[in-house]
């Protein structure tokens, strides 16, 4: 009786690992971003080099350089690398630049100035993505975390 407790066991066990790692394997792999761009579930190491290619094709366009912005500033948080919210900086200033009301890009600066601990900065910045699209929900997100 105790042989066939402990065989049940390990089956159990076995099976259970071998469900979670198929699970994770194939329900983890991708994500896709609204620029179509497939990312890893864990970083950015494959987006950054795609973003970085299309905006070496459109130097000038606000979603990638918004897109590329928003991946450095994860880069900075993995890897503790305060340089990635320079590269950041430059790109929603380059986004914004192009297009002023760029929603996104506001809403990336005030993620940095957060980051920064600039926090009055990212409160204007959240008020003013509110101002132009109220209906964006992160931007409320940014500002409650300013407000605190």
């Amino acid at each position: 009786m105790r042989k066939i407790l402990i065989a049940s066991m390990v089956i159990l066990v076995c099976g259970a690992f071998l469900g979670a790692l198929a699970h994770f394997r194939y329900s983890a792999s991708t994500v896709t971003v609204p620029h179509g761009i497939a990312l890893s579930w864990s970083s950015n190491e494959r987006a950054i080099p795609k973003l970085q290619a299309e905006l070496q094709k459109d130097p000038q366009n606000a979603e990638w350089n918004t897109a590329l912005g928003q991946a450095y500033l994860q880069k900075a948080r993995e890897t503790g690398d305060p340089t990635y919210y320079s590269k950041a900086e430059q790109l929603f200033s380059r986004a914004l630049a192009t297009r002023r009301n760029n929603v996104a890009a506001l809403i990336g600066d005030a993620s940095l100035a957060m980051s920064r601990h600039e926090f009055q900065t990212a409160r204007k910045l959240a008020e003013q993505a509110i101002g132009l699209n109220p209906d964006i929900v992160v931007s409320y997100g940014v500002l409650a975390y300013a407000l605190f």
